[in-house]
């Protein structure tokens, strides 16, 4: 655009600074050329060896990457879970790929085949991106909740979350159909966990209120002493009194302890029964 400019000008171009001039252009637009084309040229042989490769890659993969030394122990052809926590899989350099891709296509460079594939489905990635992170999120939640103790009991029901996260691990890819069924899995997995805590963590608060108010209460105390209407004062009783009056509450509150203690056991088979599934 810069030398159109020039031509506008009659005969600017044919004196000798003008010959000069134009010459100059010439070759550096040729180097320019030449430099586009083996940038693209690049960036093309780049993005066919490195666009599959990603794209194999599996969805979901550990935060913190696993140390050699424990990957050698598990055994040939057996895929171990990695550690906590987890984060969805899609790498910087597939995003980057799509950038680019467009970018070239509005500046009317030829997109490889697979880079053109890749950038088509952006808004299907970001979608997998945005519902399997919240799913992550959903499950850290769910773990956090879960005290030490609770934990034990739930070994069964995190064992089958995990073997539903799995798929995400292997087979799973950015290739495979079966990605909107794995998101529906795991939050129909995710669900019936979350429904199991709660139902743990009720008949736990409950036992705990039980055991709490058995733990504090007092068989008798200074209020259950016979008092004077007008001052309020303990009125003094003989012995024989005083003992019907003590074992009386104390009997009174031992057999509310009693029935407070027995609710307890239908509290005990709830947690069974969800946990155990008896």
């Amino acid at each position: 655009k810069p030398i159109l400019k020039f031509k506008q000008h009659e005969g600017l171009l044919e004196t000798p600074e003008g010959l000069d001039a134009k010459q100059k252009y010439l070759v550096f637009a040729r180097a320019v050329d030449a430099y586009i084309t083996q940038l693209y040229e690049s960036w093309e042989k780049s993005t066919l060896e490195v666009a599959t490769e990603l794209l194999k890659q599996p969805i979901l993969a550990a935060v913190h990457s696993v140390p050699e030394d424990t990957r050698k122990k598990k055994p040939p052809g057996k895929f171990r879970m990695p550690p906590l926590p987890y984060k969805v899989n899609f790498v910087p350099e597939l995003a980057l790929i799509i950038k680019e891709a467009k970018y070239l296509d509005r500046l009317g460079f030829t997109i490889p085949e697979t880079a053109l594939q890749i950038a088509l489905q952006e808004d299907k990635f970001h979608g997998y991106v945005r519902d399997l992170s919240l799913k992550l999120s959903q499950y850290d939640a769910l773990i956090s909740r879960i005290a030490p103790v609770e934990s034990d009991l739930l070994t069964r029901q995190v064992a089958i979350l995990q073997r539903t996260l799995r798929s995400g691990f292997t087979p799973l890819n950015w290739n495979s159909q079966r990605v909107p069924a794995f998101i529906e899995a795991v939050q129909k997995a995710l669900n019936e966990f979350s429904g199991v805590v709660s139902q743990i963590q009720k008949s736990a608060a409950m036992i705990a209120n039980v055991v709490d108010a058995i733990h504090s209460t007092v068989l008798f105390q200074p209020a259950d002493l016979k008092r004077d209407p007008r001052t309020k004062r303990p009125v003094l009783v003989d012995v024989g009194q005083f003992h019907e009056t003590v074992e009386a509450t104390r009997t009174a509150r031992l057999n509310d302890l009693q029935q407070q203690y027995k609710s307890i056991e239908p509290l005990l088979k709830k947690v069974e029964e969800v946990v155990a599934s008896t």
